[in-house]
């Protein structure tokens, strides 16, 4: 019986080249960071509506959101309201996001204002006329602060 401890030779790990699976991880991250978006927001677009076009560094934030199209009828959160064009659509406009505003959840340290923020999707066709009469509207409602959302270039 031999008790004797053979001496191990110490052997020199292959060395393994990783510059193909860095390429691949460089490659995905590129593909990642250029589709990562960090906005919440959704909006659900309506029927035949052609958003401007534009480009922003700042993202939109939750809020109301009013949609108008080509043919000046009014959209709160998805839900038709009234026609720009009739004569009560001010105050039916009006009351609406007044309802509206007493669902919103208070935000947790904000001031009241932060929560009258309105995010407008407005048609590239209307005239500035019917966009500051909207304009207007919405701020005799109460929500000051507004978003201008437009479709970016991809």
């Amino acid at each position: 019986m031999n008790l004797r401890k053979e001496k191990r030779r110490s052997v020199e790990p292959d060395e393994i080249d990783i510059t193909s699976l860095l390429d691949v991880l460089v490659i995905l991250l590129v593909f990642l960071l250029k589709s990562f978006n960090s906005s919440d927001l959704t909006v659900d677009l309506i029927d035949n509506l052609a958003l401007p076009y534009s480009y922003s560094e700042t993202l939109p934030k939750n809020g109301v959101v009013l949609q108008t199209d080509a043919k000046k009828n009014i959209y709160l959160n998805n839900k038709l309201v009234t026609n720009l064009n009739r004569s009560t659509a001010s105050t039916v406009i009006v009351n609406k996001l007044k309802e509206i505003e007493k669902d919103l959840p208070p935000r947790a340290g904000k001031k009241d204002d932060d929560s009258k923020l309105i995010n407008l999707v407005l048609d590239q066709r209307l005239a500035y006329q019917d966009i500051d009469q909207l304009l207007k509207i919405v701020e005799r409602a109460g929500f000051n602060k507004y978003k201008l959302l437009t479709q970016g270039k991809e």
